[in-house]
């Protein structure tokens, strides 16, 4: 299965650290904090839940499918429908640029990627996923535009989220509160992966 990048509430932290590094505050990622974002030219990518790609595992391990199978949400982000999720307008920069600016952060220890990664995101395909809808029946809960609702929620969990005291008798793995969702979970959806072959 070739899916678009996995995107969960749960790894949101995580995603916001390598995408953006430490340094850029969460409260400029919020929808309308920034006027003008930069975008860079060509750039388009597809995103989707992490539960929308377990149940795509699902399927395809209790189903007789066979072959090659393309699994992305709606819709494909590029310049305009990122402009419209952060309700800024989005300016495109030339590849080139970002590249070089990219590059001068990372060897300044600003930013945790170099321009390597720039090149894959502007490389990767746009994913039709109509047979694997049609053939397995198929169809996310949420929409690709979502993501950008998961960094605050996950910040508003974090804030509810409060661990009990940790004893000597208290499993490694156990300290965690009983209801927290931040409890690790063994499961392919909450990783923040992107392209799987």
């Amino acid at each position: 299965m070739r899916t678009c990048f996995i995107f969960k509430r749960s790894s949101a932290s995580e995603q916001r650290r390598i995408f953006a590094g430490p340094l850029v505050p969460r409260a400029l990622l919020r929808p309308g904090r920034l006027p003008v974002v930069p975008f860079p030219t060509g750039l388009r990518f597809q995103a989707m839940h992490g539960d929308d790609a377990g149940e795509a595992y699902r399927l395809a391990v209790l189903s007789d499918a066979r072959g090659a199978y393309n699994v992305a949400a709606d819709p494909i982000i590029d310049a305009q429908t990122f402009g419209k999720l952060l309700e800024a307008r989005a300016v495109q920069v030339p590849k080139q640029a970002v590249s070089v600016a990219m590059a001068g952060a990372w060897r300044l220890r600003l930013i945790p990627a170099d321009e390597s990664l720039l090149k894959m995101f502007v490389s990767l395909p746009t994913l039709d996923s109509s047979r694997f809808r049609a053939e397995l029946g198929w169809e996310p809960r949420h929409c690709g535009r979502s993501w950008k609702r998961w960094p605050r929620a996950r910040v508003a969990q974090r804030r509810r989220c409060t661990p009990p005291p940790r004893t000597s008798e208290t499993p490694r793995n156990d300290h965690v509160a009983p209801n927290c969702p931040h409890k690790l979970r063994a499961t392919v959806s909450d990783e923040p992966s992107g392209r799987l072959v």
